[in-house]
Parts: C-alpha cells; sequence; structure tokens
C-alpha cells in the first residue's frame, strides 16, 4: 500500500519546482512586471496556489499547505539554522537575530494531519 503523504509531498515538491520554472521564465521575459521582491514572491504564490496543497488536520479540517508568509515565534540567524553540528535545540526565548518570519513556507502534510484546527 502507498503512502498517501509521500504521494502528496512529491506532489507538492513537483509543483514548487514547476512554479520555480514558471516564476524565472516569466522575469525573463517581462523583467519589468517586477519591481520588489514581493512582486516576485505573489508571482511564485499564483504559479503554486493549487487545491490540490491542501491536507487535513486531525480533527478533519482542510489546511492549506503553502503559505505566502509564515510567522516564527522566535527570532533567527539563517547562518545558525543551516548549522548541522547544532546539537542543543535552539533557544527561543531570546530577541536577538534577523529574522521573525519566513516569506514562504511548505508545512509536511503529515505535520497537518497531526494537529487539531483550534477551532
Amino acid at each position: 500500500m502507498k503512502d498517501k503523504s509521500k504521494d502528496k509531498r512529491e506532489e507538492i515538491n513537483d509543483a514548487v519546482w514547476k512554479a520555480i520554472d514558471k516564476t524565472i521564465n516569466k522575469f525573463r521575459e517581462h523583467p519589468y512586471y517586477f519591481f520588489t521582491e514581493s512582486d516576485i514572491h505573489s508571482y511564485f504564490y499564483y504559479a503554486l496556489y493549487s487545491s490540490e496543497h491542501e491536507a487535513l488536520t486531525k480533527d478533519g479540517k482542510p489546511m492549506y499547505c503553502i503559505h505566502r508568509e509564515y510567522p516564527t515565534n522566535f527570532r533567527y540567524n539563517k547562518k545558525e539554522l543551516l548549522d548541522n553540528t547544532i546539537s542543543e535545540p535552539c533557544n527561543l526565548e531570546g530577541t536577538s537575530g534577523s529574522r521573525g518570519h519566513y516569506d514562504m513556507a511548505v508545512l509536511d502534510p503529515d505535520f497537518i494531519n497531526k494537529v487539531n484546527s483550534g477551532k
């Protein structure tokens, strides 16, 4: 039996790469469509958006897997997040760091399946 969540992750991964290609091609063809970084983010999200990229929460509510901005409850340094030698959890209480949100986030359908919607 196939793992549905793995299929969903592969489907989303393929869609992300197609949206990247579409966004790059649009930028190459019409660079003046994009005045700001936010314009590029918006076009990418448009190229990616599909109701197929939903997963059900633990209590059966649909949640979209892709988010245009995703807040964090902490500030972080990208360089530290990419450090594979860290063996202790990051301190989430601090106010130092350069970022407080991600520009784009793709939530794992397995993660969504394990949480309640809160409603």
